[in-house]
């Protein structure tokens, strides 16, 4: 069963790039038009990628010590680090109504 959809205009973010389901998940959503940001640990692969899908794809590599991961992540993708920290505040705001 095929199906599409339209992410022209859209930014997404993927982790784990480098490899399996990251991987699948960057090319789909790089050919349904979105730009993404790849992120991965193996520099290598995530390069690899980043060449196969184009001029959508914006790849960072991440480190695998969480504090070095973090600031990779914030200097790689500032606007959309802050767009996550913005969903994150309303979730928690919607939840805590729910209560």
């Amino acid at each position: 069963m095929g199906f599409s959809f339209d992410l022209t205009g859209r930014t997404a973010f993927v982790t784990g790039a480098s490899s399996g389901l990251g991987t699948r998940f960057g090319r789909i959503l790089a050919a349904s038009g979105a730009k993404v940001a790849l992120g991965a640990r193996r520099a290598d692969r995530l390069e690899a990628l980043a060449d196969r899908i184009g001029a959508a794809a914006l790849p960072a590599h991440l480190p695998l010590a969480v504090e070095e991961r973090s600031a990779a992540l914030r200097d790689a993708y500032p606007d959309l680090v802050e767009r996550a920290r913005q969903c994150a505040r309303t979730s928690r705001s919607w939840l805590a109504g729910r209560t």
